[in-house]
């Protein structure tokens, strides 16, 4: 993948998925959902364009998110969420200033935080239960969040953050946190996309 400020997923017959939150996300983040998704960083300026357009228009201010799904070569919108989006949660970590710092800053009137990333993350998403928290917490680097929500089918539960200076190092972590959660799945094409 070629690191930008924008987000994509692979999602059955669509070739992608891109999102941008216009000038709060920076790039170095990963998104893995419990099903292999990957959330990585492409397509270069495009979505964040269309973001700020829209920001602009609206007269927005705050972190405010767009999912566009690429298909056969088209951005197709789905999603405008005009709040922190979970596609960012990897920023409480991974970045000098995260999304919720900075939309309040943006709320407020208070300058924008930096939000180059702090080396390299990713962020597992827990859906319909939470996993075990041990292989995450004795992981450098290792980030967990319970929502202390009920295990419901289809839930986002919680999620964990695996940060690490190198795309190395954030590779060992994940094998060894999707083999002792027995989440190979989840993490392989994440994995991949790091070596």
């Amino acid at each position: 993948f070629s690191p930008g400020p924008n987000t994509w997923e692979t999602l059955g017959e669509f070739t992608g998925a891109a999102g941008a939150t216009p000038g709060e996300m920076p790039a170095g983040g990963l998104l893995a959902g419990p099903d292999g998704t990957i959330y990585g960083t492409t397509l270069p300026g495009v979505p964040e364009a269309y973001a700020q357009r829209i920001a602009e228009k609206l007269d927005y201010v705050g972190v405010f998110a767009l999912e566009l799904f690429l298909h056969q070569g088209r951005l197709l919108a789905n999603e405008m969420a005009p709040r922190v989006h979970n596609s960012g949660h990897w920023t409480i970590e991974g970045s000098e200033t995260s999304q919720f710092q900075n939309h309040l800053r943006a709320v407020l009137g208070m300058p924008l935080g930096d939000t180059r990333s702090i080396g390299i993350s990713c962020m597992l998403n827990w859906i319909g239960a939470m996993p075990e928290s041990g292989p995450v917490l004795n992981a450098a680097g290792g980030h967990w969040h319970d929502y202390g929500k009920a295990p419901r089918e289809g839930r986002k539960v919680g999620h964990a953050t695996l940060r690490a200076d190198t795309a190395l190092e954030l590779a060992e972590a994940l094998m060894r946190v999707g083999s002792t959660l027995q989440r190979e799945a989840q993490v392989a094409p994440v994995i991949t996309r790091l070596r």
